[in-house]
């Protein structure tokens, strides 16, 4: 019986942290971009925007706050500090910062395959307790050749376009069971 039918476990038990603390504003972070894609991270820091927002939460617009990441050293979030994270409650009114580190985005012109490998870690600014962790390994494959992937509505180009909505599919994925 319970090899067909295992254990079921609860996201109270398995969140129980992330329920306790009921974050409502969320950070995110600029992302980490150890890819060698250079635009990953903008892509993923706008697509993790929109998802969180989804899921119920009240994210800092992507975009208002690419400002004061380029002027503040929060554009180099790996160099955050325990205690900037505290700051950061009080300058954004964050209840929760999110961590975002982007190991490979992998799209080769002879492949219709992407990969991509990356690491969010939800940190609340009350206690420093990690509410959230995932680490994701995502393959994505289209037959669907990406140099024939074009959206003449934007004004990217077909690359980008493509590369855009394997990053929207990546953080559905990552954050599918985020109460």
């Amino acid at each position: 019986w319970r090899k067909l039918f295992p254990k079921k476990i609860e996201r109270s038990k398995t969140y129980d942290k992330l329920y306790e603390e009921a974050p409502r504003n969320i950070l995110i972070l600029y992302p980490w971009n150890r890819s060698q894609y250079e635009k990953a991270d903008e892509m993923l820091l706008i697509m993790a925007t929109k998802e969180i927002g989804k899921r119920g939460y009240y994210p800092y617009s992507a975009i208002a706050t690419m400002e004061a990441y380029k002027k503040d050293t929060m554009y180099s979030s790996q160099y955050l500090k325990t205690k900037d994270i505290k700051s950061l409650r009080e300058t954004y009114d964050a209840d929760a910062v999110m961590f975002i580190t982007v190991y490979r985005f992998d799209n080769p012109y002879w492949s219709t395959a992407t990969k991509a490998v990356a690491h969010y870690t939800l940190v609340s600014t009350k206690t420093l307790d990690t509410l959230f962790a995932r680490q994701l390994e995502f393959n994505y494959d289209t037959p669907i050749p990406p140099k024939e992937y074009h959206n003449k509505a934007m004004e990217l180009d077909s690359e980008q376009v493509y590369d855009l909505g394997v990053m929207e599919q990546m953080q559905i994925y990552a954050f599918q069971d985020l109460p």
